[in-house]
This record gives structure tokens, sequence and C-alpha cells, in this order.
């Protein structure tokens, strides 16, 4: 089994765009909606949960068996609301356009991860296989 720490980070990183994704989806959809309150994931603190060094430490519930504490404790990337305000004149405090390049920079920012870890694999079958 390969133990790479670059391997989770980035999967996690790229559930978080995923989930990021999706609430701005959710923001979109609910841009006539009154009372509405626009969510987000919090990167900042899921990149310091990922650099935390018990995040990842291993540990042993049977001698056959190792689990990883982010595993047992079952960590799920939930998106927060947040607390700007809702404008005078205005229905919710979603902006399309906000939303909208949000949604752009979130593409982007997951195309490249996924170019990082599609590297990290090619490097991977490299050393594998050797070079061909």
């Amino acid at each position: 089994m390969i133990k790479d720490h670059f391997i989770f980070n980035y999967n996690r990183l790229m559930d978080a765009a995923t989930k990021q994704q999706q609430t701005l989806a959710k923001n979109i959809a609910n841009q006539h909606t009154a009372g509405y309150m626009r969510e987000e994931v919090d990167f900042d603190s899921l990149i310091r949960g990922l650099t935390d060094e018990h995040s990842i430490r291993m540990e042993s519930n049977r001698s056959d068996h190792l689990m990883s504490m982010r595993e047992r404790q079952n960590v799920e990337i939930e998106p927060i609301k947040t607390n700007t305000p809702i404008k005078p004149g205005e229905i919710n405090n979603v902006d399309i356009d906000q939303e909208m390049a949000e949604t752009a920079r979130t593409q982007l920012y997951y195309a490249m991860l996924a170019k990082r870890m599609k590297n990290k694999f090619h490097k991977l079958t490299m050393g594998i296989n050797g070079r061909t």
C-alpha cells in the first residue's frame, strides 16, 4: 500500500472543491429565495486541519487493522453559512456575479489539483514500471 500524505491531502482538497461547487450551485439556485443565507466551504480551516500533525496520525484498534484518525472520526466537509448581512432592498445575501466568479475560480482550482494528482500517479507508475 502506498502511504503518501500528498495523495491523502490532495484527495481531501479535491473533495472540498467538489463540495464548494455543490454549495455554489445551491447558492445560485436560491438567488431568489427570500431570507436565504449563502454558504461556502472554509478552505482555510481544511488546509490547517491537513497540516495539523495529529490529523493523520495512525492508531491501531486491533492488531491486524490500522485506521487513520481522520477515517475513524469520519470527518465530513460541510459548508458554513456566511454572516454577510442582507443589504437593504435585497431579499438575501447571494450576489450572482460573485457566485459565478467563485464557480469559475473553483473549477480552475479543481483542474489544478487534478493535474497535480495525475502527475503524482504518473511518477509512481514510472517508479513501479521503470521509464519507458
